[in-house]
Formats: structure tokens, C-alpha cells, sequence
């Protein structure tokens, strides 16, 4: 939820990333709830952290 409001609303400054230590599959109705203030993250998966381990966050 947090990557998808904060790249919605902030993603022109900053991006958003989010991982785990295992990966799930994104509850529907948290989908649902986003769209309902027009923030629609249904195209996003649970990540794994080990896919940002070569990132250099600044």
C-alpha cells in the first residue's frame, strides 16, 4: 500500500520501492481500497528484497 500511494502521489520527487523476505500475493482488497481514492496498483507484485540487492538507494 505505502509504494503504491506514495509513487502516486509523490512519484514526480521520489520513488517508491517495497520488498519482503517472501513473497505473497497482493490482497484483492487492498486493491479495491486503493481504487477507491483513484491509486491503482493492481499491476504490482510482491517483490523479494534479493531483487534490490545491486540497487544504490540514495
Amino acid at each position: 500500500m505505502a509504494e503504491g500511494i506514495l509513487n502516486s502521489l509523490f512519484g514526480e520527487k521520489y520513488e517508491a520501492y517495497s520488498a519482503g523476505t517472501q513473497t505473497t500475493k497482493i490482497n484483492p482488497y487492498t486493491i479495491k481500497i486503493l481504487l477507491e481514492i483513484d491509486i491503482d496498483i493492481s499491476m504490482y507484485r510482491s517483490k523479494d528484497i534479493s531483487e534490490f540487492k545491486d540497487e544504490n538507494f540514495k
